[in-house]
């Protein structure tokens, strides 16, 4: 499969994702209240690699048809060998995982009357590379840090309470509201998500080299190019 996200793009970026789930929910009535249980583990896996290029932009006709392009782009592959750790190759794969418990009742106190209640508990770990390919940069001081260290925090305190209730006003009467014929709900709930993968990942898929040159004429061989921005990728 492919993808492409808003980081930078080249030729296109195959993937291979998939996950384990074991999960279980079972209820139980006990008179007036059905309780129910569950729980779940999710295991994400996700196989990336992301396909660079040479992207040439030219300032004007004239520059196209003479071939002389403003600015030239080189954009790596991420199962190239990286320059950031220690020339690693291959697809980068990244891992996460998602802890899921909650508990309710149903408690019909009235035949027209039913209050719902319950807490549901989400952990989610960190998204991060198997083997900490992966590269993070301290946009405060300018450097890289170590790759080992997480790229995101996380929280062990997503309890999430929820709340609701039901009730058919004037059961036994009859009219417009009465007999069963009008429902009037009410409800709350606090939610939590793992948050979006295609941003998430953008530190395990920029474990490559990305540098523009700019200002000038440049020779316009792609093989010459790379080699160049491969020897020096900074641009210094």
């Amino acid at each position: 499969m492919f993808r492409l996200n808003s980081a930078t793009n080249g030729r296109g970026a195959p993937y291979t994702a998939y996950t384990i789930a074991p999960m279980d929910n079972f209820s139980w009535l006990l008179g007036k209240h059905s309780l129910k249980f569950g729980g779940e583990v999710r295991l994400v896996r996700l196989y990336t690699d992301r396909l660079g290029g040479t992207t040439y932009s030219y300032a004007n006709l004239a520059g196209f048809l003479a071939n002389n392009a403003s600015s030239v782009q080189y954009l790596g592959d991420e199962s190239a060998p990286s320059p950031f750790n220690n020339g690693a190759t291959g697809n980068r794969y990244a891992k996460q995982e998602y802890y899921i418990g909650y508990a309710q009742d149903e408690w019909k106190i009235k035949p027209n009357l039913t209050f719902n209640y319950g807490l549901r508990y989400e952990y989610y770990s960190p998204l991060r590379e198997d083997k900490d390919l992966q590269v993070l940069f301290d946009i405060d001081n300018g450097v890289i840090l170590p790759s080992n260290l997480d790229a995101f925090k996380t929280r062990k305190t997503n309890f999430a309470p929820r709340l609701s209730v039901a009730w058919s006003p004037y059961q036994s009467g009859s009219g417009f509201i009465g007999g069963g014929k009008t429902v009037i709900r009410a409800g709350f709930g606090i939610n939590y998500g793992p948050g979006q993968t295609e941003d998430q990942i953008q530190p395990i898929e920029s474990n490559r080299i990305s540098s523009t040159l700019s200002g000038g004429s440049f020779p316009q061989d792609p093989g010459v190019i790379a080699a160049n921005f491969i020897n020096n990728p900074l641009n210094r």
